[in-house]
C-alpha cells in the first residue's frame, strides 16, 4: 500500500432497537487514481448500551436509597417498580416465624394469597440471587411473580433482611433479572445498615429512659428530704419546660434543661438537715452554707459527662439580672437563659406555697411580685413571656413553682 492514501469515517446508526457501531468505510487511492472502498468493521455495541443502562439504574437506585438512615426512609417499591416495570411491588419483612407487609406499591393484590407460599418459596431462594414462579390463579392469572431477597453481603451469615415479591404481565428479561440481582445486593446493604441504626437508636432511647427515670427519682428523693417543698422540682420542670419552648429552645436543648430543672436543688444534698429544714431564718453562717449548694451542684453533676449540657440550672438559677446572686455574681445574658427562666419560675413556685413561716401568696400577689422585678432579679423578656402564660390561664399556670424553697 506504499504512496497509497486512506481516510475513514465512522457511521453510527440506529437500526430495529439496539445501536451498532455499523461499519467503518474505508476509502484507498491509489497512484494511478483508481479509488477502493470496503468495510473494515461491523460491530454490534448492544451489548455494551445494556451495560451502560445497568449501570445507570443501579447508580439512581444508590442515590435514592444513600441517605436513609431508617427503613421508613428506604422507597424501595418505587424503585423496583421501575426498574421491572410490574404491575405490583410488596415488599415484606421476617418478623418472629412470620412474614409481614411492610411497603405496598401498584396494583392491588392479594397479599395473603402471596403470604401463604412465602415460607414454600423461602426454600428456594437460599442460594438464588431471585426467584421466578407462575403467579397462582387465585392471585393473578397469566402473570409472573419475581421474589427478590435481601442479603447483606457484609454479613458472615448472608442473613435476608426482607424480601420483595413483583407482580410482572411478562416473564422477566435476562437483562431485568441482572438489574434486579444487583440492586438486591444494594438494597441489602441499606436494610442491614438502617436496621444498624435503629437499633442502636433504640438502645440510646432505653439508655436515655433509664437517665430520665434515675433523674426524677434523685428529685423526688430530695423533695421528700425538704417535706415544705413536695411536688417542688415537678412542678417547675414542667412550667420551664413550657416557657423555654416558647422562647425557641430545641428539642434537644429542652431535654438537657428538663435535667437540669429536675435537679436544680441536687447540691442541697451537701447541706446538712438542720439547716435545710430549719424552721425559722437562717443566721449569717448558715446562709453561707446554704449559698455553696449550686456549687456543690456542679461538683456532683460535672463528672457525669451525659448531664454536662444540664448544668446551666443547677448551677446559675440563683443568679439575678442585677448582679446581686449566687455563687457567682453573674449580671444580664451572662447569666445562662435556661436557668434566667427557671429564676422566674422558682420564686412563683416559692411564693405561691405555703411555708412553715408563712402562708403561700395569693396568685395576684405573686405576679405582681414578678412584674416589679423584671429588670432587677429577672430578665424582663423572660417575666414578659411568663405573663403572657400566665394571662393564656386565667387560673396562673398549671402548677405552682418554687425556689426560694423554705431557705433557696
Amino acid at each position: 500500500m506504499s504512496g497509497q492514501t486512506w481516510h475513514g469515517e465512522l457511521i453510527n446508526r440506529r437500526k430495529d432497537g439496539p445501536l451498532y457501531h455499523e461499519e467503518m468505510t474505508i476509502t484507498l487511492v491509489r497512484r494511478d487514481g483508481a479509488i477502493e472502498h470496503f468495510i473494515a468493521v461491523k460491530q454490534d455495541v448492544s451489548e455494551w448500551v445494556r451495560r451502560e443502562q445497568k449501570q445507570a439504574m443501579i447508580e439512581r437506585l444508590g442515590e435514592a436509597i444513600r441517605p436513609a438512615q431508617t427503613r421508613s426512609e428506604l422507597v424501595l417499591v418505587q424503585q423496583l417498580r421501575e426498574i421491572v416495570s410490574a404491575e405490583a411491588v410488596v415488599l415484606w419483612r421476617k418478623t418472629s416465624d412470620e412474614w409481614q407487609i411492610e411497603h405496598v406499591c401498584g396494583n392491588a393484590v392479594r397479599c395473603d394469597v402471596i403470604a401463604d407460599r412465602l415460607p414454600q418459596w423461602e426454600q428456594q431462594w437460599v442460594e438464588a440471587p431471585l426467584l421466578r414462579q407462575p403467579a397462582p390463579a387465585d392471585l393473578s392469572p397469566q402473570r409472573e411473580v419475581v421474589v427478590v431477597p435481601f442479603r447483606c453481603v457484609d454479613c458472615a451469615d448472608n442473613h435476608c433482611h426482607a424480601v420483595a415479591t413483583l407482580i410482572v404481565a411478562s416473564p422477566i428479561s435476562e437483562l431485568t433479572a441482572d438489574l434486579l440481582a444487583a440492586a438486591a445486593e444494594r438494597i441489602g446493604n441499606a436494610l442491614r445498615r438502617t436496621e444498624l441504626f435503629e437499633q442502636v437508636q433504640r438502645a440510646n432511647g432505653e439508655l436515655r429512659a433509664a437517665y430520665d427515670s434515675t433523674i426524677e427519682g434523685w428529685a423526688r428523693a430530695l423533695d421528700l428530704r425538704d417535706h415544705e417543698t413536695e411536688g417542688h422540682s415537678r412542678r417547675v420542670t414542667e412550667l420551664t419546660v413550657c416557657i423555654a419552648e416558647r422562647m425557641g429552645f430545641s428539642e434537644e436543648e429542652l431535654v438537657h434543661i428538663r435535667r437540669g430543672a429536675l435537679l436544680h436543688d441536687i447540691g442541697k444534698m451537701g447541706i446538712p438537715d438542720a439547716i435545710l429544714n430549719k424552721p425559722g431564718p437562717l443566721d449569717e453562717r448558715e446562709w453561707a452554707i446554704m449559698r455553696t449548694h449550686p456549687t456543690l451542684a456542679v461538683e456532683l453533676l460535672r463528672p457525669i459527662s451525659f448531664l454536662a449540657p444540664a448544668l446551666a440550672i443547677p448551677w446559675c438559677h440563683h443568679e439575678t439580672w442585677d448582679g446581686t446572686g449566687y455563687p457567682r455574681g453573674l449580671r444580664g445574658e451572662d447569666i445562662p437563659l435556661a436557668a434566667r427562666i427557671f429564676a422566674v419560675v422558682d420564686v412563683y413556685d416559692a411564693l405561691t406555697s405555703d411555708r412553715p413561716y408563712r402562708a403561700a401568696w395569693p396568685r395576684e400577689r405573686a405576679l405582681a411580685y414578678i412584674r416589679e422585678q423584671a429588670g432587677n432579679h429577672f430578665d424582663p423578656k423572660v417575666v414578659e413571656v411568663f405573663l403572657a402564660l400566665c394571662a393564656e390561664d386565667d387560673h396562673g399556670p398549671a402548677m405552682p413553682i418554687s425556689e426560694e424553697s423554705n431557705h433557696a
